[in-house]
């Protein structure tokens, strides 16, 4: 696997940002769900891992999981295979794969939305990831 310098440059160079700008995400919340939001920071399992700022988000009984990155951070990995990297931002990209998948046991995607150069990527919260 080989990685695109330009994703990892980009990732390095916009980690959290989305934290200086949080209206944005209740804006987002509030348009996607339709009711006001309560918001945890989860912590990432590795450092700095794809990048994005994860949140758990409660909207009344309902629990969900959200990942926010900068549409500049594109796909970073390639096969040996592969011609060239990949020119998809990684959360467009992930939401493109949670959309194909119609299984059970993946959390189900609940929306995707880009706006002010971020990607808003939401999904079903399962009980594994709460513990």
């Amino acid at each position: 696997m080989l990685f695109n310098p330009e994703a990892i440059r980009a990732k390095t160079e916009h980690l959290d940002s989305i934290l200086s700008n949080m209206d944005l995400v209740k804006q987002v919340l509030a348009s996607n769900l339709g009711a006001s939001a309560e918001l945890k920071n989860v912590p990432r399992v590795w450092e700095p891992g794809g990048g994005a700022t994860l949140f758990e988000v409660t909207v009344g009984s309902e629990k969900l999981f959200l990942k926010v990155k900068r549409l500049s951070v594109l796909v970073e990995s390639k096969l040996e295979s592969e011609r060239s990297y990949s020119a998809e931002p990684s959360l467009r990209n992930e939401a493109a794969f949670l959309k194909s998948l119609n299984v059970e046991w993946i959390p189900k995607l609940r929306f995707y939305e880009e706006r002010e150069g971020y990607g808003f990527r939401s999904e079903e919260h399962t009980s594994e990831l709460q513990s």
